[in-house]
């Protein structure tokens, strides 16, 4: 399956609301909207998030792509002596955030998606 581009989310979208009795569409279209859905679901993959969402989201929020991120955004910067508690830092971001944490030196960043 194709991830979801713009056009076919925006698609959904309209789709999702002529399928929706509550709008006063007839039976026909209705049940012609759902099948639309339906197949536009099968076509391409709207699991992801909207990249244009993406933007918008802090990099706590939770919500990040599975595609490798571009560039990482610095997170802190450890003295020697904190190094002992860096890596259970760095494990208790990703697992809360599931965002990919990497060290380059003293450095602890996260990966992200926006420019």
């Amino acid at each position: 399956m194709k991830p979801a581009n713009a056009k076919a989310r925006a698609l959904l979208g309209k789709l999702e609301r002529l399928a929706d009795p509550a709008n006063g569409g007839t039976p026909d279209e209705i049940a012609a909207a759902r099948r639309k859905v339906q197949r536009l679901r099968n076509r391409f993959d709207f699991s992801e998030p909207d990249p244009d969402e993406l933007e918008q989201l802090d990099i706590f929020a939770g919500i990040h792509p599975r595609r490798p991120a571009r560039r990482t955004v610095h997170v802190h910067t450890f003295e020697p002596a904190d190094f002992d508690i860096a890596n259970s830092v760095k494990w208790a971001i990703e697992q809360a955030t599931g965002i990919a944490c990497t060290f380059r030196g003293d450095e602890l960043s996260a990966a992200c998606t926006t420019g």
